[in-house]
């Protein structure tokens, strides 16, 4: 019973964590992301990619 439920809390956070981000407004032009970063007082995260 007690793994039913560890299984259950993990699943129930796994969901939960996918459903956050998919939340999430990517940026493609750091300008936009800069203004929207500062307009809303959270903080940016950059992710450089080579991608022809």
């Amino acid at each position: 019973m007690r793994q039913l439920g560890l299984a259950l809390a993990i699943s129930v956070a796994a969901l939960i964590a996918n459903s956050a981000a998919n939340d999430i407004d990517w940026h493609e032009y750091y300008e936009h992301a800069r203004e929207e970063a500062q307009r809303t007082g959270k903080p940016m995260l950059i992710a450089f990619r080579c991608a022809p």
